[in-house]
């Protein structure tokens, strides 16, 4: 049974928190969405590492593809290529480490190797930088009409 398909049949109630980075002595909140697919995977055996797992494993397949797709597939088997996942800022060690751990459970291969974990302030970051280089800024200059105006 598929992992999607085994938690669609579940009956269980819920009684959890479905998080990587919440505290299991945390009281939860009222029964939510979160609650409910936090039960079945307990109900199915199904850690949330592993839930993460078989999620980030069809992320890698279908990134795979597009880029086999884009570029082919001899130039995407003959490079190095290396994967950035985000992470929330806040998030704490424990809950990268379970995240590192899904991830190399994916495929991804060695966390510091073929991926890395940076926070989203420092992806926003180092986009920010890379398109305000010199020549990827597009200047836009506003000339006044009304010659009489002086700033």
């Amino acid at each position: 049974m598929h992992l999607i398909d085994a938690l669609q049949t579940s009956s269980v109630k819920p009684f959890n928190v479905l998080s990587l980075s919440n505290s299991p002595t945390a009281t939860p909140p009222p029964i939510t969405p979160a609650h409910e697919a936090a039960s079945k995977l307990q109900k199915l055996q199904i850690s949330l590492v592993d839930l993460v797992s078989d999620f980030l494993k069809s992320v890698l397949e279908v990134t795979k593809a597009n880029m086999e797709m884009t570029y082919g597939s001899k130039f995407v088997c003959d490079s190095k290529v290396e994967y950035i996942l985000t992470v929330p800022e806040w998030w704490g060690d424990d809950a990268k480490s379970l995240l590192v751990k899904a991830a190399e459970g994916a495929g991804f291969g060695s966390h510091r190797r073929d991926f890395y974990l940076i926070s989203e302030l420092e992806s926003s970051v180092q986009y920010t930088l890379k398109v305000t280089q010199p020549g990827n800024l597009k200047v836009s200059v506003h000339h006044r009409l009304n010659s009489n105006h002086r700033d």
